[in-house]
C-alpha cells in the first residue's frame, strides 16, 4: 500500500477497535456493576438492549450523513461520540443516566461502520488488504476490551474507571484521526457538531427536496425516476441477517456452552470466570479469520467465490460445536471462529462492488443494521431454546441457519450479473410565500 493508503488503512482500523471495544467494556464490568445496589442484572441488560439496538438501528440515518457530509468528519464525530459517552457512563450516579449514556454511545458508535468502510472503499483502488486489517483490528476490540476492562476493574476496584480509560484514550485517537489530511475529504471542525447531530437525530439522515428555482408559485411537477438495484446486493442483505443471526447467537451463548460442556470448566470453584476467559481467546481466533477473508477480496477474480467457500468450512465445523463436548468442542469452536469470522471483508468487499461511491455510507449503513440490529435477534430466540432444550441446542439451531447462508452464497454468485428495474413516480407542489 501506497502511504496514502496506509494513513486510511490506519485510521479506518484503530477506529473499528475502538467502535467495538467501547461497546465490549459493558460484559467486563458487568458482575461488579451488578454488585452496586442500584444496578441489578435486568436493569442492566435492559439498559444494554437500547443501546446495541441502537448501534445497528442507528447506522442507516448515519450512512445518509456519510454520504452528504464525507467519511472523514462523521469518523472523528463518532470517535469524539463514543468517549464523550463513555465519560458520561463513568460519571452516571444511577442506573437511569447509566442507561442514558450507553444508549448515547451506541448512538455514536453506530455512525462508524458507514463511515470507517466507505472511507476505505471509496479512496483505496484495491481495499482488500485495508479490509482484512480492519477486520483484524475490529476482532482485537470485540475480544480485548472486556479483558482490558476487568483488569483495569482488578487493579483499582471501580468499573467507572474502565470507562474513564477508555473515554481518555478514545479522545487521544479522536485527535490524531482529526489532524489527518486525506485527498478528497473535508477535515471535522466542531462548529459543525450541532448541525451533524441534528441532522442524525431529528431529519433521519433525509435531506429536503429543494425547489428548482424556475419553478412558479403554486406549480404542480410531476415526473418519474428509475433506476437498476443488483439483485446480488439485495441478496448479500438477505445473507447479512442470516449472518447477523449466527453470530449474535454464538457470541451470546458461548460462556453458557462452555460452563456445561466444557468438564474442566464445569466443576471449576469458578466456572462463569473461566468460561468468559476461554470465551475470549476463542474469539482471538477470528483475528486470523479476517485477515483471511481480506486476502479472499484481493487475490479472487471473483470475490463471490469468498462467502461460498468460508460457509462451506463453516456449516461443518458450526455441526460438530452443537454436538462435541470437552476438549473436541474447544477445539471446533476455534476452527469455527477461524474460519467464520473471514465473512466480514469478504461482505465489505462485495457491498463496495454491487453499490455506488455515492451511496456507498447508505449501503453499508443498512448492511450494518441488518447485521447488528436484526441479528440481536437471536439473543431471545437462543435464550428460550437453551431455557427450553439446553444451550447445545441453540447451537444446532444456528447450523440451519448457517446452511441458508451458504445457500445464499450460490445464489450471489448464480445472479450476479442480473438487475431489478425500479421505478419511482413523484409530484413536487410548491406553495407561495
Amino acid at each position: 500500500m501506497t502511504s496514502p493508503d496506509r494513513k486510511i488503512a490506519f485510521a479506518a482500523g484503530f477506529s473499528h477497535m475502538f467502535c467495538h471495544g467501547f461497546m465490549t467494556i459493558f460484559p467486563g464490568v458487568l458482575i461488579v456493576l451488578a454488585s452496586e445496589q442500584s444496578m441489578g442484572y435486568f436493569a442492566l441488560g435492559m439498559a444494554a438492549n437500547i443501546a446495541y439496538f441502537l448501534f445497528g438501528f442507528g447506522s442507516i440515518p448515519a450512512g445518509l450523513l456519510v454520504d452528504r457530509h464525507g467519511s472523514h468528519r462523521m469518523l472523528v464525530f463518532s470517535l469524539l461520540g463514543m468517549s464523550a459517552s463513555s465519560a458520561l457512563i463513568g460519571l452516571s450516579p444511577h442506573i437511569v443516566v447509566f442507561a442514558m449514556a450507553f444508549g448515547l454511545m451506541g448512538f455514536f458508535a453506530s455512525i462508524y461502520h458507514p463511515a470507517g468502510l466507505s472511507l476505505v472503499t471509496k479512496h483505496l483502488e484495491k481495499p482488500g488488504k485495508a479490509l482484512g486489517l480492519h477486520g483484524v483490528l475490529g476482532s482485537v476490540g470485540l475480544a480485548g476490551a472486556p479483558l482490558a476492562a476487568g483488569i483495569i476493574v482488578k487493579l483499582t476496584g471501580s468499573w467507572r474507571a474502565a470507562y474513564f480509560a477508555f473515554a481518555a484514550s478514545g479522545f487521544l485517537f479522536a485527535l490524531i484521526v482529526w489532524r489527518m489530511s486525506l485527498e478528497g475529504e473535508e477535515k471535522f471542525r466542531i462548529s459543525d457538531a450541532p448541525a451533524l447531530l441534528g441532522d442524525m437525530v431529528f431529519s433521519f439522515g433525509g435531506k429536503r427536496a429543494s425547489v428548482p428555482n424556475e419553478a412558479r408559485t403554486g406549480e404542480v411537477r410531476s415526473g418519474e425516476r428509475g433506476g437498476a438495484i443488483p439483485v446480488s446486493l439485495v441478496l448479500l442483505y438477505v445473507g447479512c441477517v442470516f449472518f447477523g443471526l449466527v453470530y449474535r447467537g454464538s457470541i451470546t451463548f458461548f460462556p453458557a456452552l462452555f460452563a456445561s460442556e466444557v468438564n474442566a470448566i464445569a466443576v471449576s470453584d469458578n466456572p462463569a470466570l473461566y468460561a468468559g476467559m476461554l470465551t475470549s481467546a476463542v474469539l482471538f481466533a477470528g483475528v486470523i479469520g479476517q485477515w483471511a477473508g481480506g486476502m479472499f477480496v484481493a487475490h479472487l477474480k471473483r470475490p463471490e467465490f469468498g462467502h461460498i467457500i468460508i460457509f462451506a468450512i463453516a456449516v461443518p465445523t458450526l455441526w460438530f460445536v452443537g454436538r462435541t463436548a470437552d476438549t473436541p468442542l474447544v477445539a471446533w469452536t476455534i476452527a469455527f471462529n477461524t474460519v467464520f469470522y473471514a465473512w466480514q471483508p469478504v461482505q465489505n468487499g462485495l457491498v463496495a462492488k454491487y453499490t455506488s461511491k455515492g451511496a456507498r455510507g447508505l449501503g453499508y449503513g443498512l448492511n450494518f443494521f441488518l447485521l447488528m440490529g436484526v441479528g440481536s435477534i437471536a439473543t431471545a430466540i437462543g435464550g428460550y431454546i437453551a431455557d427450553e432444550y439446553g444451550v447445545y441446542k441453540v447451537y444446532q439451531v444456528l447450523w440451519y441457519l448457517a446452511a441458508a447462508s451458504l445457500a445464499v452464497s450460490l445464489m450471489v454468485l448464480r445472479f450476479s450479473r442480473y438487475r431489478v428495474k425500479v421505478r419511482l413516480q413523484y409530484e413536487l407542489v410548491t406553495e407561495g410565500k
